[in-house]
Protein backbone atom coordinates (compact mmCIF):
# COMPACT_ATOMS: atom_id res chain seq x y z
CA UNK A 1 0.00 0.00 0.00
CA UNK A 2 1.24 3.31 -1.05
CA UNK A 3 2.09 6.15 1.42
CA UNK A 4 -0.03 9.10 1.60
CA UNK A 5 3.13 10.99 0.32
CA UNK A 6 3.82 8.79 -2.22
CA UNK A 7 0.74 8.92 -3.80
CA UNK A 8 0.73 12.76 -4.49
CA UNK A 9 4.18 12.15 -5.95
CA UNK A 10 3.38 9.72 -8.23
CA UNK A 11 3.73 10.77 -11.69
CA UNK A 12 -0.27 10.28 -12.93
CA UNK A 13 -1.97 13.03 -14.16
CA UNK A 14 -5.94 12.80 -14.90
CA UNK A 15 -6.30 14.37 -18.50
CA UNK A 16 -9.15 17.60 -17.91
CA UNK A 17 -12.53 16.96 -19.44
CA UNK A 18 -13.11 18.28 -22.17
CA UNK A 19 -15.80 20.90 -20.78
CA UNK A 20 -14.25 22.07 -17.29
CA UNK A 21 -17.05 24.72 -16.80
CA UNK A 22 -19.76 22.19 -15.63
CA UNK A 23 -19.73 22.01 -12.13
CA UNK A 24 -18.45 18.44 -10.09
CA UNK A 25 -19.67 16.92 -7.70
CA UNK A 26 -16.89 15.66 -5.49
CA UNK A 27 -17.39 13.24 -2.63
CA UNK A 28 -14.61 10.40 -0.91
CA UNK A 29 -11.49 10.23 -2.22
CA UNK A 30 -12.15 14.13 -4.24
CA UNK A 31 -13.11 16.05 -1.49
CA UNK A 32 -10.50 19.01 -0.32
CA UNK A 33 -8.44 17.57 2.46
CA UNK A 34 -8.35 13.74 0.89
CA UNK A 35 -5.90 11.35 -0.55
CA UNK A 36 -7.13 12.01 -4.01
CA UNK A 37 -8.08 15.79 -4.27
CA UNK A 38 -4.56 16.46 -5.85
CA UNK A 39 -5.44 15.20 -8.68
CA UNK A 40 -8.52 17.50 -9.39
CA UNK A 41 -7.12 20.74 -7.61
CA UNK A 42 -5.62 22.39 -10.56
CA UNK A 43 -8.97 22.19 -12.17
CA UNK A 44 -11.14 23.38 -9.82
CA UNK A 45 -11.82 27.64 -8.79
CA UNK A 46 -13.82 27.18 -5.65
CA UNK A 47 -15.64 24.28 -3.64
CA UNK A 48 -18.73 24.59 -1.33
CA UNK A 49 -19.95 22.11 0.90
CA UNK A 50 -23.47 20.23 -0.27
CA UNK A 51 -25.45 17.94 -0.32
CA UNK A 52 -27.38 15.51 -2.85
CA UNK A 53 -29.75 12.64 -2.40
CA UNK A 54 -28.27 9.74 -3.98
CA UNK A 55 -27.86 6.17 -3.48
CA UNK A 56 -24.19 4.93 -3.21
CA UNK A 57 -22.96 1.46 -4.63
CA UNK A 58 -19.61 0.17 -4.08
CA UNK A 59 -17.49 -0.97 -6.67
CA UNK A 60 -14.32 -2.74 -6.23
CA UNK A 61 -13.91 -0.84 -3.04
CA UNK A 62 -15.16 2.73 -4.84
CA UNK A 63 -18.09 4.20 -3.75
CA UNK A 64 -20.23 5.47 -6.53
CA UNK A 65 -23.43 7.80 -6.54
CA UNK A 66 -26.43 7.29 -8.37
CA UNK A 67 -28.28 10.53 -8.00
CA UNK A 68 -31.94 10.33 -7.20
CA UNK A 69 -34.78 12.77 -7.14
CA UNK A 70 -35.85 12.48 -3.46
CA UNK A 71 -35.02 10.20 -0.61
CA UNK A 72 -34.19 9.62 2.77
CA UNK A 73 -29.79 9.50 1.62
CA UNK A 74 -28.44 12.35 1.55
CA UNK A 75 -24.06 12.39 0.61
CA UNK A 76 -22.14 15.02 1.93
CA UNK A 77 -19.79 16.55 -0.36
CA UNK A 78 -18.31 19.19 -2.21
Amino acid sequence: MLKRSEYLKSDKILEPPLNINLPYFAYGLFKPDQLAYNKIKNLTKKHNSGKIHAEIYLKDGIALLKPIKTGKSLINGE
